[in-house]
């Protein structure tokens, strides 16, 4: 009786040590008294009130247009697409894992898209549809994201970039602010007023009816091409120090430095370029 209990005491050690030996060999040495196993992500970038998103490709939030007066997206790599809604709401998609970069916030009537800081290239891109005759304010900036803006009213449009181009397409605007370094600024639409300027990049406007206030177009080494109805009454005054001119319109090219207009000459438009060619059409 008792050589059984002895065996039986021996086989209990023998397992107990096997056991141990096991649970080291697998994490690499044995917890501490009081220590548990850390469930924390890797070191890296932390991102305090985003949404963690693991494992999830699309993250959507939708919210009432008459609630929303302002939206403002500040962004660093991920691409910006804003385009017109179907149900008459406001929409903000994550897609691609871009719920993983991304911080969306809303205070009042303002809605708030903010990019993480990272050292890393995050992935995804990030999705607003808004109503077609929708009257707010559009605030934009990005550093190397390209936006896109398609088929949108807004009372100001005010979009920012370092080298992410800027295409704007069959929208309308009382105000179109557009900034850009190295990127392009391409428009297209009714815009009361217009201010775009870039260092590098090329800028396209085309008004698809005359602008009603005045308009400002300058560039360092891009080319400014504008498009304006035949009935648009202007007063145009250009500077270029190589690039050439030429006004489709008035008929008037040449030099330099200059001034053409067109019907009362009532609205003024300056364009001025370092070294890119000044084109009205």
């Amino acid at each position: 009786m008792k050589k059984n209990t002895i065996m039986g005491i021996v086989w209990i050690a023998v397992a107990t040590i096997l056991t141990l030996l096991l649970i080291q060999g697998l994490t690499g040495g044995f917890p501490r008294m009081g220590q548990l196993p850390s469930l924390t992500a890797p070191a890296g970038d932390e991102w305090e009130g985003g949404s963690s998103g693991q494992g999830s490709l699309t993250k959507e939030n939708s919210f009432s247009a008459d609630d929303i007066r302002q939206l403002e997206a500040e962004l660093k790599t991920l691409p910006l697409n804003i385009e017109a809604s179907k149900d008459g709401m406001i929409h903000v998609d994550f897609l691609d894992g871009a719920e993983n970069w991304c911080r969306l916030s809303s205070r009042g009537s303002r809605l708030s898209v903010e990019g993480k800081k990272t050292s890393t290239g995050p992935s995804g891109r990030v999705c607003v549809s808004l109503p077609a005759s929708w009257r707010g304010k559009l605030d934009l900036e990005c550093v190397s994201g390209a936006v896109q803006i398609n088929g949108i009213q807004a009372d100001i449009m005010d979009v920012e970039t370092v080298s992410g181009a800027v295409n704007i397409s069959d929208c309308s605007a009382a105000t179109l602010d557009a900034e850009s370094v190295s990127g392009s600024v391409h428009a297209t639409g009714a815009f009361g007023k217009a201010a775009v300027e870039t260092v590098s990049g090329s800028i396209q406007v085309g008004f698809t009816a005359p602008p009603k206030e005045k308009c400002r177009f300058e560039s360092v080494s891009g080319a400014v091409s504008l498009s304006l109805p035949h009935d648009s009454g202007y007063t145009l005054k250009y500077k270029s120090m190589s690039g050439s001119f030429s006004d489709e319109i008035s008929g008037t090219s040449g030099g330099h430095k200059g001034m053409s207009s067109n019907g009362d000459g009532a609205v003024p438009i300056s364009v001025s370029t370092m070294s890119g060619a000044i084109k009205v059409q």
